[in-house]
């Protein structure tokens, strides 16, 4: 992997993590929330932009959130989700 390639990887995530921040959660638990968002990457390895919705299961644990689940679904236009 090139540092190109590990940059690229990482401003995904990074895109991801700030488009995280329009999401709609739902605490099941104190300490377990479901979250569901919809993000758009560009520049994806496979595609040139792409636009998905996700969830993602977090738990808090001592004191610190961690994702502990994720499924994304890339959103095609024209086909039911």
């Amino acid at each position: 992997m090139t540092k190109a390639d590990e940059d690229a990887i990482r401003e995904i995530e990074l895109r991801f993590n700030r488009a995280w921040g329009r999401h709609d959660a739902r605490f099941l638990a104190p300490d377990v929330a479901v979250m569901h968002s919809r993000f758009h990457i560009y520049g994806d390895v496979d595609e040139s932009e792409r636009t998905s919705i996700g969830t993602r299961v977090v738990r808090k644990v001592d004191g610190r959130w961690w994702t502990v689940a994720v499924q994304n679904t890339d959103i095609r236009p024209g086909r039911r989700h």
